[in-house]
């Protein structure tokens, strides 16, 4: 929020040449008390959901981040001033250097809602859609106590690479307002996302080894499913997630289950 009140003799001044000249401004950005004249400065107050910072937002955490996995809010952009201002929005991150934030894909849209997911809508006009830099480059303008709501997507593409796994960053929105010369500023901040670990499953193993094996595991988050394989490398079988997570090998020597979560995520194998 940003207010200035000058000396009383220069906001008199300003008030008679204005008057004089028939001159008119939109933002008044200084003001004084003249007895029996009163004189209201302009104020720029750029507001997100209500504040002028958002800490621990939630709703974009994604703590065990897997390739295609997204997340979306609805944020309310607001102008508690009283002169019309434009913004712009930008993001950046604790952990730029590891990867994981340039590899993110944002999306932002007009629309009001969503299911946590994705934002339906359409995207906005100058909207990026890569974190660590511009969010929102074309100015959206906000007239005195107006708001407005966007919605914000962020997730992994499906062909991130797996170079990324384990890999954390924080991100933080940024929503610029600005009036003429003057500028205010409301983030949101505290956004939580880190790559799943490629994680084996932790076999139980039942039977006899080279007799009537069956290996038995418990999930493990993230996976989508997982892969059997034999002592020679060829896959044999595949479980999907969620489901009965067991592979009966019988005979079988060698035979190893690795965890998939996505595409090229594929954990090392684990076996008896």
């Amino acid at each position: 929020m940003r207010e200035r009140r000058p000396a009383a003799a220069a906001a008199l001044l300003a008030a008679v040449v204005l008057a004089g000249s028939g001159a008119t401004t939109a933002v008044w950005s200084d003001a004084a008390t003249i007895p029996g004249t009163p004189m209201r400065s302009g104020l720029l107050d750029v507001r997100v959901d209500g504040q002028d910072a958002v800490a621990d937002y939630a709703p974009l955490d994604l703590p065990r981040l897997v390739p295609g996995q997204t997340a979306a809010t609805v944020l309310t952009v607001g102008n508690q001033g009283n002169v019309a201002l434009e913004w712009t929005a930008s993001t950046s991150g604790t952990n730029a250097g590891n990867g994981l934030l340039g590899a993110l894909r944002l999306l932002v849209t007009d629309a009001a809602s969503t299911d946590g997911t994705t934002c339906g809508g359409t995207a906005l006009p100058g909207s990026a859609t890569t974190a660590g830099g511009t969010l929102l480059g074309t100015a959206r303008t906000l007239g005195a106590g107006a708001s407005e709501q966007v919605c914000l997507q962020v997730g992994l593409p499906a062909g991130a690479s797996s170079a990324l796994a384990a890999s954390t960053t924080g991100l933080t929105i940024a929503v610029q307002g600005t009036a003429g010369s003057w500028s205010d500023t409301a983030e949101v901040g505290g956004v939580d996302l880190a790559a799943v670990p490629l994680t084996p499953p932790t076999l139980t193993c039942t039977g006899v080894l080279g007799v009537n094996l069956t290996m038995t595991w418990a999930e493990v988050p993230g996976a989508k499913e997982y892969r059997v394989f034999d002592a020679l490398g060829t896959l044999i079988d595949t479980v999907p997630a969620g489901g009965l997570l067991q592979a009966t090998v019988g005979a079988l020597l060698g035979v190893t289950v690795k965890t998939v979560f996505g595409s090229e995520w594929v954990s090392a194998g684990a076996g008896c």
